[in-house]
C-alpha cells in the first residue's frame, strides 16, 4: 500500500474515525496496532508472521 493510494486514504479515514470516538478511548492503542498490521500486510500478508509476535508483547 502506497501513501498516495486510495487504499491508504480509506485506511487513514477509518483509523482516524475509530481513534477519535470517545467511547473507544481505551482501545486507541489496539486500533493503531491493527491499522499498522493492515498497512504492512496489505500486499504481502506473510510478513505479518514477523510482526505479530512483536505486537503481542506490547
Amino acid at each position: 500500500m502506497l501513501f498516495n493510494s486510495w487504499e491508504f486514504f480509506v485506511l487513514l479515514l477509518i483509523t482516524f474515525g475509530l481513534y477519535y470516538i470517545p467511547a473507544l478511548q481505551k482501545l486507541q492503542i489496539p486500533i493503531l496496532i491493527a491499522a499498522s498490521l493492515v498497512f504492512y500486510g496489505y500486499h504481502q500478508p506473510v510478513l505479518l508472521l514477523l510482526l505479530l509476535p512483536i505486537s503481542r508483547c506490547c
